[in-house]
């Protein structure tokens, strides 16, 4: 991970989690997991 901002991507109907060092790495994997599963899927960023 970097030094700048970290964003935590959090399916809300199963175990998938995961940080990431950019906002375009966790949205592509929210729009993936979100596709694949029909899920509805959350994207934070923290500081």
């Amino acid at each position: 991970m970097t030094d700048g901002p970290v964003y935590h991507v959090v399916c809300r109907e199963c175990p998938t989690e995961s940080l990431r060092d950019s906002s375009n790495a966790a949205e592509d994997l929210a729009t993936t997991h979100a596709a694949d599963t029909d899920h509805s899927v959350a994207v934070g960023r923290i500081e």
